[in-house]
């Protein structure tokens, strides 16, 4: 078993002080903790716990026992070395409304020992079948997973999603169409090279980034449908270091209806949208 707590006197006096508080606030950040498993203190407060934040250490599981935290509404695990099948407690957790998994590697299996290189885990695999459906944010972002996850779609009150910096491919997975409630979606860094005429059934999307991907301006069928300028109220749309230019995508079939649509949002805050980070 590795280390579930601090090794030097400071920072165990810490950590105690921290489990104090969480008991008033329901509120525990052991971010950078040089952890390897949970704290058993920690599944002590299940009667309190809202928010826990085990991101940037070194865990390698799920400990069982986070199925007992059902009072949490979010859990950062950003930054650790976690792997498919390693996250089945979170599908206990009926309260859950902000998943932070980002900067793992759920995209391979776990290694029976560090001598064997890491085998490509099914997309299935990655997150829990069962998801909570109360979630509303999801990030998954720098995994290595080459397909979404089918148990993100089963997520119908989910707002945002970060699925950057991952290795899909090709067109987007069509079920993308079943979220109905996204308003947000970050895609940056794979190499998709087209998006599905599903995405047109996004009718609460406003913030899409596909920055760094394989969108080509030229082609038949276009790699950004019209769906997605017509029937989509987007008018945050980043489309940095994709091989295609500005006049390209104004050639697009239905961009005038987003370049209109994006002339009516009157804010000092926001960026010129009508080249969409293009040349």
């Amino acid at each position: 078993m590795g280390n579930s707590q601090p090794t030097n006197r400071t920072g165990r006096q810490a950590t105690a002080q921290k489990l104090e508080n969480a008991k008033k606030l329901g509120i525990l950040s052991l971010t950078e903790h040089k952890l390897n498993d949970i704290p058993p203190a920690v599944f002590d407060l299940a009667a309190h716990l809202k928010t826990l934040d085990v991101s940037n250490n070194s865990l390698t599981r799920l400990d069982p026992k986070v199925a007992q935290l059902t009072k949490l509404k979010t859990l950062i695990l950003d930054g650790n070395q976690l792997c498919a099948t390693t996250l089945q407690p979170i599908s206990e957790l009926s309260q859950l409304q902000k998943l932070n998994v980002s900067r793992n590697d759920l995209g391979h299996l776990p290694r029976l020992n560090k001598t064997q290189p890491p085998k490509l885990a099914e997309p299935a695999s990655a997150l829990p079948r069962d998801l909570p459906t109360t979630l509303r944010e999801l990030s998954i972002a720098q995994n290595r997973i080459f397909d979404i996850p089918p148990s993100v779609f089963a997520l119908e009150r989910l707002e945002k999603m970060d699925l950057s910096n991952n290795q899909l491919k090709g067109c987007l997975n069509a079920s993308i169409g079943s979220l109905k409630n996204l308003t947000e979606l970050i895609l940056d860094g794979n190499a998709l090279t087209s998006l599905p005429e599903s995405i047109g059934s996004l009718s609460k999307l406003k913030v899409l980034s596909l920055k760094d991907n394989a969108l080509r301006g030229k082609g038949n069928p276009q790699a950004l449908p019209a769906v997605l300028f017509t029937q989509t109220p987007v008018i945050d749309l980043n489309l940095h270091g994709n091989p295609m230019t500005n006049t390209e995508l104004n050639e697009f079939e239905g961009f005038d209806q987003f370049l209109e649509r994006r002339q009516k949002v009157k804010s000092k805050t926001m960026v010129n949208l009508s080249v969409c980070g293009l040349s």
